[in-house]
């Protein structure tokens, strides 16, 4: 890890998310408060993979955003033990070691092309580790040329997936991945996480059974006595 000269610490390799006694709450529409989100505790550990799950979306949505820094909590969230308050974030950071497909821009006149190299993930067929999701790939290069508007919402999800996973970042941060995929796709991509070859850490939302089984850990949001089965 390297300190700036404004006291932020990089770490050019993250292999532990640790998160601790997070609490988090949302308004409801009538603006009344819900908890949920209630102390909290848990280490994600790298090589390794592990998929959240629980009934309640914003429950999920809030651990992914938590352990990104992109929400306020009470709680900690630390980075190979480094609190993360203390880090750099950046984009450079999101770009190279913490990658989550990208979110939707409106770029009407650009191809599926120019967005891969606007994301700095041009589309190269020959990436050793895409090797593992032909469909998805050939899928991707069946749209290259076409422009955004011309997309349908789950092509533009493939899309972004193929951008994250393309980076080889050393952490993998998916939200309903599967969402959009074709039974053949969605099946290169539980393998991809099953067999895990490239020693990420892999950090999954999703509510597709047969991703779940794919990773090594479930990490269940229902039951607060039950968090963590390791398969």
């Amino acid at each position: 890890q390297r300190q700036d000269q404004t006291g932020l610490v990089k770490i050019d390799t993250i292999n532990r998310i640790s998160v601790s006694k997070l609490d988090f709450t949302v308004p409801l529409p009538d603006g009344s408060p819900r908890k949920v989100l209630d102390g909290f505790s848990f280490d994600f550990s790298g090589p390794g993979t592990y998929c959240i799950t629980g009934k309640m979306e914003e429950e999920k949505n809030a651990l992914l955003y938590l352990l990104l820094g992109l929400y306020p909590s009470a709680g900690k969230v630390t980075y190979n033990d480094m609190p993360i308050e203390k880090m750099q974030f950046g984009l450079h950071t999101f770009r190279h070691d913490i990658v989550l497909p990208p979110q939707p821009c409106f770029a009407p006149d650009e191809t599926v092309r120019d967005l891969l190299d606007y994301f700095n993930t041009p589309f190269f067929t020959k990436h050793q580790h895409m090797n593992e999701l032909p469909s998805l790939t050939t899928s991707i290069e069946g749209l290259l040329e076409k422009t955004l508007p011309e997309l349908s919402g789950g092509e533009l999800r493939r899309v972004y997936l193929w951008s994250a996973i393309s980076r080889n970042p050393s952490v993998l941060v998916l939200d309903e991945p599967t969402t959009g995929l074709d039974e053949t796709s969605r099946a290169e991509l539980a393998s991809y996480v099953r067999n895990n070859k490239l020693k990420q850490l892999i950090i999954i939302v999703s509510h597709d059974n047969e991703l779940a089984n794919a990773a090594e850990t479930i990490v269940s949001l229902d039951n607060a006595s039950h968090r963590c089965a390791n398969r």
